[in-house]
């Protein structure tokens, strides 16, 4: 399977992500403070929520919500200097 998505133009290691796994990060690091839910996101992105939920899941290995936590708790441990 990851052969397929490699061959396919699209890199499947964690920070080095294809086309819509970069505008996903993306979006997510610059809305991070906002309510943003997959379901926004995924209109946002002219993609379906499903198919956001598996290109996370392949991409991340980890589901939308997790992946926001883990940013917003990066986040806030910069600004207290953790």
């Amino acid at each position: 399977i990851l052969n397929f998505w490699e061959n396919a133009g699209i890199s499947v290691n964690n920070k080095n992500h294809g086309n819509n796994g970069t505008e996903i990060y993306s979006y997510i690091e610059k809305h991070f403070a906002e309510n943003i839910s997959p379901y926004t996101t995924a209109k946002h992105l002219n993609m379906s929520y499903s198919s956001l939920a598996k290109k996370m899941k392949l991409l991340e290995d980890e589901s939308f919500i997790k992946c926001v936590n883990r940013i917003r708790t990066e986040n806030a441990k910069k600004l207290l200097d953790i």
